[in-house]
C-alpha cells in the first residue's frame, strides 16, 4: 500500500439528479498491482473490510483535484465500455496533499514505466504543478 485515507465516496448520477450522490464512507488506498509490471497501480476503496471499488490508475481517468472540497474526481470505463464518474472527498484536509502527491507519482510511474525518482527535478515540479487544483 502506497497511501491510505478516509473519505466519502460519491457516484455521479446522470439519469436522476444529474449530480454526485453520496454512497458511503470508505478507506481509499493507492496500491501497487500484484504481478505484471512493477509500475501498475490501483485506487482501491474499502468499506467494512470489503473492497467496493478497484480502478486502475492510468491517464484515462481524467482526474481532477479540488482543494476546496479536498476531493478527487475521476472517470472509469468498465470492461463493457460503460463510463462512470466517481468522487472521493477526503475526511481530513491534512491528508489531501500527501494523497494527491502519492496518486500523481503513481500515475506518472504507470505512464512512463519507470520510478518517479528517475524523473529530473524540473520534470517532477512540472508534473506536480500540472495537478494543481482547478477550483475557481
Amino acid at each position: 500500500m502506497i497511501a491510505s485515507v478516509e473519505a466519502g465516496l460519491h457516484l455521479y448520477d446522470n439519469v436522476g439528479t444529474a449530480g454526485f450522490q453520496y454512497q458511503h464512507e470508505v478507506i481509499a488506498q493507492i496500491v501497487r498491482q500484484v504481478g505484471g509490471s512493477p509500475f501498475q497501480y490501483s485506487l482501491c476503496l474499502w468499506r467494512d473490510d470489503n473492497m467496493v471499488l478497484l480502478h486502475s490508475i492510468d491517464s484515462d481517468m481524467n482526474q481532477r483535484w479540488a482543494v476546496r472540497t479536498h476531493s478527487l474526481t475521476w472517470n472509469n470505463r468498465d470492461d463493457s465500455g460503460r463510463v462512470t464518474s466517481w468522487c472521493i472527498a477526503l475526511n481530513n484536509e491534512e491528508h489531501y496533499e500527501p494523497f494527491k502527491k502519492a496518486f500523481t507519482e503513481a500515475m506518472w510511474e504507470t505512464l512512463h514505466q519507470e520510478p518517479w525518482a528517475k524523473a529530473k527535478a524540473d520534470e517532477q515540479a512540472y508534473v506536480m504543478s500540472a495537478q494543481q487544483d482547478e477550483d475557481v
